[in-house]
């Protein structure tokens, strides 16, 4: 088995070629143990491995741990013969599968609330595509809304940027990944302290609820600084079932 990676920042995509077994995964293992650190997106790129045994698995068990405390993982390019062992093994239900497909089209437009609807429609459109349920589109609709009005408002300190949206659909389990980028100034929503939703209506400050709003009606919400870029990514299952 060949083992290619590239590193982007805080991002290590592992290329994989041949066969993930007992004699080649120690040496897979080695190599997760000893890059992790400061990643907060891996991806495992599987369009040429072959095969995969339970040696391979226990080490992509041991990244997704790894990367459940810091990041994000996902796995990409899987055929059929290495999905059916997902399939067997319920890994299909553990990992995130990215669905093969090409380079998603990043939608650039200024950052002017004037351009919400544009900003919309290009995600509705994209959501259309894969059915997603009208609860379900409503939320992620807020949520993009949230998102792109903050970068409008504040991101550029003078004159107006723009801003990029990615829509891409990962597999098993289904859902969307939403990506904002620009390249403003340097702020991370995340670390905003969130709103004590208990207080009367006297004691409530007002605003600071739209990325509370987003966190809590995502599945996920991540951000990195990379490349001189914002970089804010949600994610949401589109499969309607059960209500969060």
């Amino acid at each position: 088995m060949t083992i290619k990676e590239n590193r982007d920042g805080q991002k290590l995509t592992i290329t994989l070629t041949g066969r993930l077994d007992t004699t080649t995964a120690p040496a897979l293992e080695e190599l997760v143990k000893a890059r992790l650190d400061g990643i907060r997106e891996l991806f495992f790129d599987m369009k040429g491995l072959e095969y995969l045994s339970s040696a391979g698995l226990r080490v992509l068990l041991l990244a997704q741990k790894v990367m459940n405390r810091q990041g994000n993982m996902a796995v990409c390019n899987v055929g059929e013969t290495v999905m059916e062992v997902f399939h067997i093994t319920g890994f299909d239900d553990i990992l995130t599968i990215l669905a093969p497909q090409e380079d998603a089209e990043v939608f650039s437009i200024e950052a002017k609330t004037e351009n919400l609807g544009q900003v919309l429609e290009f995600i509705r459109g994209q959501l259309e595509k894969q059915d997603c349920p009208v609860r379900i589109l409503g939320q992620i609709e807020i949520a993009a809304e949230e998102i792109f009005v903050n970068i409008s408002r504040y991101a550029y300190e003078t004159g107006v940027g723009d801003a990029g949206i990615r829509v891409e659909v990962e597999q098993d389990p289904l859902r969307v990944a939403i990506t904002f980028m620009d390249h403003g100034v340097p702020y991370d929503p995340l670390q905003k302290e969130d709103p004590d939703t208990a207080l009367s209506a006297e004691d409530r400050q007002i605003g600071g609820l739209g990325i509370y709003m987003v966190k809590k009606s995502m599945d996920q919400v991540c951000y990195e600084y990379q490349d001189g870029k914002n970089i804010l990514t949600i994610r949401k299952k589109i499969s309607d079932t059960g209500k969060r």
